[in-house]
């Protein structure tokens, strides 16, 4: 395992995974410790961050509540108890997706896609019957059980119809926002064999991806690659895809990879400086002091 470190600048102990001290913002010279001390013991499965950590509203990074910068990026937190996204879907769109990847070896994890659609059927299962014996006092919320109601109504439609595009990019799109993970990236992979060229169907499989890292240690670099492929493959089919640039931004971020990062925020803004994404890749950039695209 590799041992934390100090920050050079405050003397603060800093941990070998972070590249920015959390107490001053001052870079981390990891590169050196990480050489010296790589460990062949395999890493263990995170679980999912508690709601006592401090989100970054540029990156996305949760960090610790006493931290008074980003781990990740180095910016100043405002501790704020609702946190932005770690990544932007398209602005239009009001409701942030996130999605879990197919697995890409079956046998690695047949048994969480099997138990998450288990799940899925069940709660669909109890929503229904909370409904019918006591509609007053079921603690389900208006805006659920018309989400629950849509989901049915566009899986019958999709099986009626297998090529029915536009009811299975909506069936996707609910199914992302009540976090049915694996039905939904089936659902987007279904619509994306019927239409590959949709490019913002492609980003939300790619940020689908991205969000699965953070929380999987043991695949993390699995599914940022494969969140990479997905956001890629969209700029083939739309060079001008602003978000697109900027969530290539994020996971090159993410990845310790701050030129990478610094050259996909300078595409971003040069497309059209006045948007929210172009707004928070050039805050990205002015963190961390890099040049403004002439």
């Amino acid at each position: 395992m590799i041992p934390n470190i100090t920050c050079r600048n405050c003397g603060a102990e800093v941990a070998s995974s972070d590249r920015f001290c959390s107490s001053c913002g001052q870079k981390t010279d990891r590169n050196a410790y990480e050489q010296a001390f790589i460990s062949s013991e395999p890493i263990a499965q995170t679980t999912l961050v508690n709601s006592s950590e401090t989100r970054c509203s540029l990156c996305g990074q949760y960090n610790p509540a006493s931290a008074s910068y980003c781990e990740s990026c180095g910016n100043a937190l405002t501790h704020s108890s609702k946190q932005s996204s770690k990544v932007q879907r398209q602005e239009k769109q009001q409701a942030k997706r996130s999605s879990f990847l197919i697995p890409l070896t079956f046998f690695q994890s047949w048994k969480l896609t099997v138990a998450l659609a288990v799940l899925f059927v069940f709660v669909i299962v109890i929503l229904k019957a909370t409904r019918r014996d006591d509609p007053h006092t079921s603690g389900i919320s208006p805006h659920t059980a018309e989400l629950i109601n849509e989901i049915e109504t566009l899986q019958k439609r999709v099986d009626n119809n297998p090529n029915d595009t536009q009811a299975l990019l909506r069936l996707a799109n609910v199914l992302h926002d009540v976090k049915f993970f694996p039905r939904a990236i089936e659902v987007y992979e279904r619509y994306l064999e019927l239409d590959p060229s949709d490019p913002d169907a492609r980003v939300d499989l790619g940020i689908s991806y991205f969000e699965l890292s953070m929380a999987d240690t043991v695949r993390g670099n699995e599914y940022i690659q494969a969140a990479r492929n997905e956001m890629e493959k969209a700029l083939r089919y739309a060079p001008q895809h602003q978000l697109a640039l900027f969530n290539l931004g994020i996971v090159s971020l993410h990845s310790g990879d701050i030129e990478e990062a610094n050259g996909w925020f300078k595409k971003c803004i040069a497309i059209n400086p006045n948007t929210e994404s172009a707004k928070k890749a050039q805050q990205l950039l002015n963190q961390h002091s890099f040049k403004n695209p002439s």
